[in-house]
């Protein structure tokens, strides 16, 4: 188990509930981007066309989406390295695993499904 008290301060603890959880939901879907056998993001009812990093979301504020596109040019390692520190800040945000099926997107403790999944992410090995 993690151990909060050993964390050095980050700009993750400073992010809003909010912040937090866009970040997650992006992290989670460049993931599923980057582990799609093809390389790239695809939901074909909505973007027809392979695109090599996350779409634009037209409901999404321009800023978000270039941070969208630009977790596509992380390297492997700088990624692996961020999606581990949305685990870590997620293990301390939400201590207990996250709860299944209490409601639409959400569990018991207010994670999202996108957090529920990274959260039962298996751990990279350093």
């Amino acid at each position: 188990q993690f151990d909060a008290q050993r964390r050095r301060p980050g700009k993750l603890e400073r992010l809003s509930a909010l912040q937090f959880q866009e970040l997650s939901t992006d992290v989670y879907d460049e993931l599923n981007r980057r582990l799609n056998p093809s390389g790239s993001f695809r939901v074909p009812a909505l973007f027809p066309k392979i695109v090599p990093f996350l779409p634009v979301r037209d409901h999404y504020h321009p800023k978000r989406n270039q941070a969208r596109q630009k977790l596509a040019t992380l390297s492997d390692a700088k990624f692996v390295e961020l999606v581990s520190d949305v685990y870590s800040e997620l293990t301390i945000r939400y201590p207990q695993e996250p709860a299944q099926g209490s409601g639409p997107g959400r569990s018991n403790s207010g994670a999202t499904q996108q957090q529920h999944l990274l959260y039962n992410m298996p751990q990279h090995a350093g």
